[in-house]
Protein backbone atom coordinates (compact mmCIF):
# COMPACT_ATOMS: atom_id res chain seq x y z
CA UNK A 1 0.00 0.00 0.00
CA UNK A 2 2.84 2.39 0.83
CA UNK A 3 4.45 1.75 -2.57
CA UNK A 4 1.20 2.64 -4.31
CA UNK A 5 1.00 5.93 -2.39
CA UNK A 6 4.60 6.78 -3.29
CA UNK A 7 4.00 5.93 -6.95
CA UNK A 8 0.91 8.14 -7.10
CA UNK A 9 2.55 11.13 -5.43
CA UNK A 10 5.51 10.88 -7.80
CA UNK A 11 3.24 11.69 -10.74
CA UNK A 12 2.16 15.17 -9.63
CA UNK A 13 3.58 18.36 -11.08
CA UNK A 14 4.72 21.16 -8.79
CA UNK A 15 5.70 24.77 -8.96
CA UNK A 16 8.37 26.26 -6.72
CA UNK A 17 7.40 29.89 -7.31
CA UNK A 18 6.07 31.58 -4.21
CA UNK A 19 3.68 34.36 -5.24
CA UNK A 20 0.99 34.77 -2.58
CA UNK A 21 0.76 38.51 -3.29
CA UNK A 22 1.16 38.50 -7.05
CA UNK A 23 1.95 41.87 -8.55
CA UNK A 24 -0.78 42.91 -11.05
CA UNK A 25 2.03 43.59 -13.55
CA UNK A 26 3.30 40.00 -13.32
CA UNK A 27 2.77 37.66 -16.24
CA UNK A 28 0.95 34.36 -15.83
CA UNK A 29 3.10 31.51 -17.12
CA UNK A 30 1.69 28.12 -18.15
CA UNK A 31 4.25 25.33 -18.65
CA UNK A 32 2.50 22.44 -20.40
CA UNK A 33 3.92 18.96 -20.90
CA UNK A 34 1.36 17.51 -23.27
CA UNK A 35 3.26 14.34 -24.07
CA UNK A 36 7.04 14.26 -23.86
CA UNK A 37 9.35 11.27 -23.67
CA UNK A 38 10.66 9.84 -21.40
CA UNK A 39 7.19 9.58 -19.90
CA UNK A 40 8.12 8.45 -16.37
CA UNK A 41 10.56 11.29 -15.60
CA UNK A 42 9.65 14.83 -14.53
CA UNK A 43 11.02 17.80 -16.48
CA UNK A 44 12.71 20.36 -14.24
CA UNK A 45 12.29 23.97 -15.43
CA UNK A 46 14.39 26.95 -14.35
CA UNK A 47 13.94 30.69 -14.97
CA UNK A 48 16.95 32.89 -14.26
CA UNK A 49 18.66 29.85 -12.68
CA UNK A 50 15.81 29.45 -10.14
CA UNK A 51 13.89 26.15 -10.22
CA UNK A 52 10.27 27.09 -10.94
CA UNK A 53 8.63 23.75 -11.77
CA UNK A 54 8.79 19.97 -11.90
CA UNK A 55 6.36 18.75 -14.54
CA UNK A 56 4.99 15.23 -14.97
CA UNK A 57 3.91 13.94 -18.36
CA UNK A 58 0.42 15.02 -19.50
CA UNK A 59 0.21 17.83 -16.94
CA UNK A 60 1.02 21.50 -16.45
CA UNK A 61 1.82 24.18 -13.90
CA UNK A 62 0.77 27.83 -13.82
CA UNK A 63 2.33 30.66 -11.80
CA UNK A 64 2.87 34.42 -11.71
CA UNK A 65 6.32 35.71 -12.71
CA UNK A 66 7.83 39.16 -13.19
CA UNK A 67 7.47 40.63 -16.67
CA UNK A 68 10.61 41.01 -18.79
CA UNK A 69 13.31 38.85 -20.39
CA UNK A 70 14.26 35.68 -18.54
CA UNK A 71 16.82 32.93 -19.11
CA UNK A 72 15.06 29.57 -19.57
CA UNK A 73 16.52 26.12 -18.89
CA UNK A 74 14.82 22.72 -18.77
CA UNK A 75 16.39 19.39 -17.91
CA UNK A 76 15.62 15.83 -16.93
CA UNK A 77 16.77 14.07 -13.79
CA UNK A 78 20.39 12.91 -14.25
CA UNK A 79 19.37 9.23 -14.42
CA UNK A 80 17.14 9.91 -17.44
CA UNK A 81 20.22 10.48 -19.59
CA UNK A 82 18.41 13.02 -21.79
CA UNK A 83 19.35 16.33 -23.37
CA UNK A 84 18.48 19.72 -21.87
CA UNK A 85 16.95 22.81 -23.49
CA UNK A 86 18.14 26.40 -23.09
CA UNK A 87 16.64 29.63 -24.34
CA UNK A 88 14.87 32.73 -23.16
CA UNK A 89 11.33 33.90 -22.65
CA UNK A 90 9.92 37.37 -22.93
CA UNK A 91 6.98 37.93 -20.58
CA UNK A 92 4.61 40.87 -21.05
CA UNK A 93 3.21 42.61 -17.99
CA UNK A 94 -0.25 41.30 -17.05
CA UNK A 95 -0.11 38.86 -19.99
CA UNK A 96 -0.73 35.12 -20.13
CA UNK A 97 1.99 33.00 -21.77
CA UNK A 98 1.64 29.33 -22.74
CA UNK A 99 4.76 27.20 -23.29
CA UNK A 100 4.61 23.60 -24.51
CA UNK A 101 7.43 21.20 -23.67
CA UNK A 102 8.09 18.44 -26.19
CA UNK A 103 10.81 15.79 -26.15
CA UNK A 104 11.78 12.64 -27.96
CA UNK A 105 14.08 9.83 -26.88
CA UNK A 106 16.57 9.05 -29.61
CA UNK A 107 19.48 6.72 -29.96
CA UNK A 108 22.68 7.71 -28.13
CA UNK A 109 24.92 6.24 -30.85
CA UNK A 110 22.81 7.34 -33.86
CA UNK A 111 23.56 10.71 -35.47
CA UNK A 112 20.34 10.72 -37.51
CA UNK A 113 18.06 10.01 -34.51
CA UNK A 114 19.12 12.26 -31.60
CA UNK A 115 17.25 12.87 -28.37
CA UNK A 116 15.57 16.29 -28.39
CA UNK A 117 13.75 18.68 -26.06
CA UNK A 118 12.01 21.89 -27.10
CA UNK A 119 9.99 24.55 -25.30
CA UNK A 120 7.75 26.52 -27.64
CA UNK A 121 5.40 29.40 -26.88
CA UNK A 122 1.94 28.89 -28.37
CA UNK A 123 -1.03 31.21 -28.69
CA UNK A 124 -3.50 31.55 -25.83
CA UNK A 125 -6.16 29.77 -27.90
CA UNK A 126 -3.81 26.84 -28.60
CA UNK A 127 -2.62 26.71 -24.98
CA UNK A 128 -6.18 26.62 -23.66
CA UNK A 129 -7.12 23.93 -26.21
CA UNK A 130 -4.22 21.75 -24.99
CA UNK A 131 -5.15 22.33 -21.35
CA UNK A 132 -8.76 21.27 -22.04
CA UNK A 133 -7.51 18.12 -23.79
CA UNK A 134 -5.31 17.26 -20.79
CA UNK A 135 -8.37 17.49 -18.54
CA UNK A 136 -10.37 14.98 -20.58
Amino acid sequence: MLLAAIALTGCASSTYVQSPDANPDDAIVYLIRQSAQPYLWHVLVFLDEQKVASIANRSYVAFHYAAGEHALHAEWAPLAGMVAADGSMSLEAAGSHYFVITARVGCASCEDWPSTMDITEVSQAEGERILRALGE
